[in-house]
């Protein structure tokens, strides 16, 4: 079924129910999708959860970005573990209620102990990995270039795996960022505000959400994109140019706690 707008406009406000358990940032996201056939989702999904589509069509994107100032709510962030690069795979979902959110085919993060923590309390399917990005501008400080490349990264064995390289290189204009309009794709891609996750063990179904304010979005000159994660994820490699490509400098961002489905 499709969700309607005031739907999906519900689960973006403040959550009302308990404190929130993180706090992060969320920097220099970079959102590339492409379409995805409805019913091939549909088999990946775990009992309870549903393809979302916007005008029939389902999507699967990536998005690499920066996460920064990881932090439990009340701490403070520390060097070496708050700040790290991280690379998800992803699509679009909605639950028997009709809560539209993401559903995670993979996550890769440069940080071995917040893939260990997200694995553990959050049922979310992370991986270590190995990031190299880099920032740099134009002369006329004009267009910001962003370089980001992963690796998954085999920690027992101290190396890299093979064949798992994505590689993303792209160009930010100058211009004015806008905030996506219900029911544009825009909208229907970025601003989700629900995670659900799979207990493997207990079999059970959860729902975790997010808050934010809407992302400040602008479209980006993609100059490289290349990605493994859909042979590793089992799904099939997408070698047209994507549909829809943004970027946001980012957000500030409110995690609360996992709650289970009945």
């Amino acid at each position: 079924m499709e969700i309607s707008d005031s739907m999906r406009h519900l689960v973006t406000g403040y959550p009302r129910s308990g404190p929130c358990v993180m706090l992060q940032n969320w920097n220099h996201l970079l959102f590339v999708h492409w379409p995805i056939d409805a019913d091939l989702v549909r088999r990946t999904l775990p009992p309870g959860l549903h393809p979302d589509t916007h005008q029939g069509q389902a999507y699967i994107g990536v998005v690499p970005f920066l996460m920064s100032d990881v932090r439990p709510n009340g701490l403070p962030s520390v060097n070496g573990l708050s700040h790290f690069p991280e690379l998800n795979l992803r699509t679009y979902v909605h639950d028997d209620r009709g809560t539209p959110g993401v559903w995670f085919y993979s996550l890769d993060a440069a940080q071995w102990i917040a893939v260990r923590i997200a694995r553990f309390f959050f049922h979310l399917p992370y991986a270590d990995a190995k990031c190299d990005v880099s920032i740099s501008s134009s002369p006329d400080g004009r267009t910001e270039y962003i370089r980001y490349h992963s690796r998954k990264w085999n920690a027992l064995a101290r190396r890299p795996l093979p064949h798992s390289l994505s590689e993303f290189e792209y160009g930010i204009p100058g211009s004015d960022t806008t905030i996506s309009r219900p029911g544009t794709l825009d909208y229907f891609l970025i601003e989700r505000y629900v995670l659900f996750s799979w207990d493997g063990t207990l079999q059970r179904l959860h729902s975790g959400r997010v808050w934010h304010s809407p992302y400040p979005i602008v479209t980006p000159k993609l100059d490289k994109c290349s990605t493994s994660m859909f042979s590793e994820s089992e799904l099939p490699t997408q070698d047209m140019p994507p549909v829809h490509v943004a970027y946001s400098p980012g957000v500030q961002v409110r995690i609360f706690p996992l709650r289970t489905l009945d």
